[in-house]
């Protein structure tokens, strides 16, 4: 027989050339492609398993070996991150990352353009009055109030914040989760200076910077949701708030620290340095460029 992948003759279950394993007429069938998919799911010892496994409890592992060249037993840090983006495009929206509308622009423009804020309780309407928006909302006000004053051009009577606050938050979702992956080079900058001297390349931080925010991804996936989710069903929604304030950037901060020392090899000072530099730096692209480039492109879209 011939390899159906690439022409050569295989002489066993498996091609000597490519790799690939006999293709048999049964191969066609449902059965084999739901046998295949249960596989996948169940292998313990697959690439998926163990890349997770590692990158979730052996901080820096995975970008050690990738950097060493010890690549075969691990999926890539590209196609981890993509698994993690693939994940966050159908979980719940992280509010650090999706912000809404009201939250993008000064109360001020909110109580001129939203009839409903005059019906709420007077403190309620005090605290959206004083809400100061994003470190962005003063430069990028005078475009929201253009894109308003022409809503209430088009329909006097209807309420021109609300009907900008829908179109925006149709286009948020997918943009916001597409523009996730900016905060990774910023990152990996912060990295490239950390570890100045050391004679790495900025690709090994962009692997590490990866790596990282892919743990970041899956710990709010997997942990911070469905926490959160039962905090809620529990009432104990106090407790969860403690420990999202406290519990969490501690949680990152160790992370980061134990995988920048087994990643790069280094003392614990530059690791602890570096390490804390990261959930800073995340926190800090976040409030300043990602917000500000994601406000301006769902705006522009809504």
């Amino acid at each position: 027989m011939r390899c159906a992948n690439c022409g050569e003759t295989i002489a066993a279950s498996y091609c000597g050339a490519c790799g690939q394993h006999r293709f048999r007429p049964q191969d066609r069938r449902l059965m084999h492609l739901l046998r295949e998919f249960a596989e996948a799911l169940t292998d313990l010892d697959g690439r998926f398993w163990r890349s997770m496994r590692a990158l979730l409890l052996r901080p820096g592992l995975l970008s050690r070996d990738y950097i060493a060249g010890r690549r075969a037993r691990w999926m890539s840090p590209v196609s981890l991150f993509l698994l993690a983006n693939v994940l966050y495009f159908f979980a719940p929206g992280m509010s650090d990352f999706d912000l809404p509308l009201r939250d993008h622009v000064r109360g001020a423009v909110v109580a001129q353009f939203d009839p409903a804020i005059a019906a709420l309780p007077a403190e309620r309407r005090a605290s959206i009055e004083a809400n100061a928006g994003q470190l962005h909302s003063r430069f990028t006000e005078p475009w929201v109030r253009a894109r308003l004053a022409a809503l209430v051009r088009e329909a006097p009577e209807g309420s021109a914040f609300a009907a900008l606050e829908q179109r925006y938050a149709i286009a948020s979702a997918n943009v916001s989760k597409a523009l996730i992956v900016l905060h990774v080079p910023f990152m990996a900058v912060v990295l490239l200076l950390a570890m100045a001297g050391r004679g790495r390349y900025f690709a090994e931080h962009v692997v590490v910077a990866l790596h990282y925010f892919a743990f970041v991804l899956f710990l709010f996936e997997l942990v911070v949701l469905p926490g959160a989710w039962l905090a809620e069903r529990a009432g104990a929604d106090a407790a969860a708030g403690i420990a999202l304030r406290y519990l969490l950037p501690a949680a990152l901060g160790v992370y980061g620290v134990i995988a920048v020392r087994v990643a790069y090899d280094c003392g614990w000072w530059r690791a602890t340095l570096a390490g804390l530099a990261l959930p800073i730096a995340l926190l800090a692209i976040n409030l300043t460029i990602y917000r500000a480039l994601q406000f301006a492109v769902v705006l522009a879209l809504a």
